[in-house]
């Protein structure tokens, strides 16, 4: 790993094999052309004020950065539960028959109009996912908390608590959880295990 001090010797030292390489006493026999590039080079090459305005500059800039109040935000992503399986599982189908009504679906079905199909239907609507978090977090990505399925209501009512809240520090999955049951008077209905 380089370090910051490295970086700076490496510069001046550039710098100085540059001069070195323009001079003739120091470096005969060095063919016009490569003498005329270094010269091209330093042109524009930071001096040792540049370099010092450059780390003041960059200092000034840290020292906003922290003194600038952090900013988190949140947001639901919905990942599921899609498979029939997990409603299954819970006993959160009903079996409903349907009378084929259009000649689409009788098409469709490959099924006369009048004739009935069983389907099943999910009694109760379940979603989770995840809690996405934007702002000054670790990850250039932003950081995220899984979230288990919950009742779709309370999902819904979550999502949009989220969205108005902004802290100014990273809230741990349990505080935001807490935080939205005793603000809102919902106590968050989980899916059975």
């Amino acid at each position: 790993m380089t370090l910051p001090r490295e970086r700076e010797l490496a510069i001046k030292n550039t710098r100085i094999f540059l001069l070195d390489l323009m001079d003739p006493k120091k470096t005969p026999r060095v063919p016009r052309a490569i003498r005329k590039e270094a010269s091209h080079c330093l042109k524009h090459y930071p001096t040792e004020y540049d370099m010092s305005e450059a780390a003041e500059s960059l200092e000034r800039q840290n020292e906003v950065h922290r003194a600038r109040p952090r900013s988190f935000t949140y947001s639901k992503n919905m990942m599921g539960p899609w498979n029939l399986d997990w409603y299954r599982d819970r006993n959160l189908l009903k079996n409903v028959w349907i009378t084929v009504e259009t000649e689409e679906v009788a098409n469709r079905r490959r099924m006369d109009i009048g004739e009935k199909y069983l389907i099943e239907e999910i009694t109760e609507q379940y979603a989770g996912g995840r809690i996405d978090i934007r702002g000054d977090t670790e990850s250039p990505y932003g950081d995220e908390y899984s979230v288990a399925p919950m009742l779709m209501e309370d999902w819904n009512a979550f999502g949009e608590w989220l969205c108005d809240l902004e802290t100014t520090e990273q809230w741990p999955y349990a505080q935001l959880i807490r935080t939205f049951e005793e603000q809102t008077g919902i106590t968050i209905r989980w899916a059975d295990k």
